[in-house]
């Protein structure tokens, strides 16, 4: 490992124009195949250089000591190790040394049986991990081998592993990236100057945990990494070639630190800890989601609850799981920052998104809104923002005490109130919605008030309490509708005013806007 040199920037654009001609020379048309292939190389590389420091396998030693199957199969074992050191996901490969000891047996039966099972697992446990181009034949695997060694003899003088920070390795790969990954369904990438913003924007301290709970490519991973030496930081990802990458990525930027979990970050246990900070852009606009989640993930999610069964299948809301599952991950004090659509914050026509507004007053208090220019995800239009959260003290209880204020307001009217150490929020509250003092005290004895429902607030109420009425409830006598109005209406006024002194409690929310142009 010793002889391996690290990259310069000189070094660049000269492996980059080599890898595109390699390509070019052989028809290989499909750059994201391509990639996936680097991606699968780099991985063998960098075990390599981790295992065997003293004697280098992903290292092509010449036609007379090696040749096309000798040197395949070394790549194929360093993938296998790689995959389960990395990943933890197992690799079907099977070594020369294990055909050998078949051979050893003396029953021709069970010869046979070993010998049929390790075919069987060749042919259809495996697929062509360095096939840049389709191999179904003889001529393609030569073919295809001859555009594999020249990639590998284009990286396997350049170590990937150097214990000194590479940013102009972390700089090579993130062009690689861009080529490489077609971003779809939900999914697109946080730009640096944005990541490096964000990161930015934290309250400085020092931070022992982070999580990435979808973190594609592993941008925010890296970042935080290099700023936090010693934090432990944990990426999750649920689509395959992107945990590849961005295990691979957070050694190319040097962040060795980085642990990867390949897997749904809204299932049930996917990890048992919780952080002391969450930085993601998690997917939003993904169709169908709710169905690929078993009924025990769903019944941790409070959402769930308000959502027909019969619309998973259409229901494309996971922004607003994302952010419950951010209570779920996040330690009490804990600080989040989540890109997700501004539709989160101004969305009046859903109920689930109602619902995610109250799960963020109710567990978090919100530090800032952060409004990212439209053009920031490329293709797609939507304004994003970026919401940074701090978790409420759960052992406080805040909504739960909230909760317990109001029903005592509404219980013993204000007789409480004089002593009440949130006697302010209560008359924050009357004069933000502009109610007549005097009049909600009545409302609160069950007392019509002339005053207080002239209220528009009041008059919204009884047109919606006239449209739910059905013919049937019309025949009842005028006391009893009345009686029945304000109760109901009473139900409505304990939620407004529960989620205002919610609000009221969450302090100042720093709100930054974007330029214009």
């Amino acid at each position: 490992i010793e002889d391996l040199k690290t990259v310069g920037e000189s070094d660049i654009k000269k492996i980059y124009h080599r890898f595109a001609t390699i390509l070019r020379q052989h028809n290989v048309s499909s750059h994201e195949n391509a990639f996936d292939k680097l991606v699968n190389l780099f991985l063998c590389k960098i075990v390599d250089e981790i295992k065997n420091k003293e004697e280098l396998q992903f290292y092509y030693k010449g036609r007379a000591i090696d040749d096309e199957f000798s040197f395949s199969d070394r790549l194929q074992k360093l993938y296998k190790e790689g995959m389960k050191e990395f990943l933890n996901e197992d690799i079907t490969y099977i070594d020369n040394s294990e055909i050998e000891t078949y051979f050893q047996l003396f029953d021709a039966k069970t010869i046979k049986a070993k010998v049929t099972d390790a075919i069987n697992k060749l042919k259809f446990f495996t697929s062509n991990d360095f096939a840049f181009i389709d191999v179904h034949n003889e001529k393609l695997f030569y073919q295809n081998f001859e555009v594999l060694l020249k990639i590998v003899l284009l990286f396997q003088d350049i170590s990937l592993t150097n214990s000194q920070e590479n940013q102009f390795l972390g700089d090579l790969f993130e062009g690689f990236l861009d080529q490489g990954i077609k971003q779809n369904e939900g999914q697109y990438f946080t730009p640096m100057p944005i990541v490096k913003f964000i990161i930015s924007s934290l309250p400085k301290k020092e931070y022992a945990s982070m999580c990435d709970y979808a973190c594609g490519a592993g941008h925010f991973l890296n970042e935080f990494a290099m700023r936090y030496k010693d934090a432990q930081i944990v990426g999750i990802e649920k689509e395959y070639r992107l945990s590849k990458v961005s295990k691979v990525s957070s050694f190319m930027y040097g962040s060795k630190n980085v642990e990867l979990i390949y897997e749904d970050a809204l299932k049930k246990d996917t990890v048992d800890k919780n952080f002391q900070t969450i930085i993601s852009n998690p997917p939003y606009s993904v169709k169908g989601f709710l169905e690929t989640l078993s009924k025990e993930d769903l019944e941790l999610f409070e959402l769930t609850n308000f959502v027909d069964a019969k619309s998973y299948a259409t229901n494309n809301s996971i922004e607003c799981f994302f952010i419950e599952k951010t209570k779920h991950l996040l330690q009490s004090g804990g600080i989040a920052a989540i890109i997700v659509p501004i539709s989160i914050l101004d969305k009046t026509n859903s109920k689930l998104f109602i619902k995610t507004r109250e799960v963020l007053l109710k567990h978090f208090n919100i530090k800032s809104i952060a409004k990212l220019p439209t053009n920031t995800f490329g293709k797609t239009g939507t304004t994003t923002i970026v919401l940074y959260l701090q978790k409420r003290d759960e052992k406080e209880d805040i909504a739960g005490n909230v909760a317990d204020i109001v029903a005592q307001i509404y219980q013993n009217g204000f007789s409480l109130l004089e002593s009440f150490k949130y006697k302010e929020l209560f008359e924050a509250f009357l004069e933000y919605m502009e109610y007549d003092k005097q009049g909600y005290r009545d409302f609160i004895k069950g007392k019509y008030n002339k005053k207080l429902f002239g209220n528009e607030i009041f008059k919204s109420y009884l047109n919606d309490f006239k449209k739910s009425l059905k013919q049937k409830d019309k025949k009842q006598g005028y006391k009893k509708l009345k009686q029945r109005f304000i109760e109901q209406t009473k139900e409505r006024e304990k939620e407004r005013l529960f989620f205002f002194m919610l609000a009221f409690l969450n302090g100042d929310v720093t709100v930054v806007l974007p330029p214009n142009k």
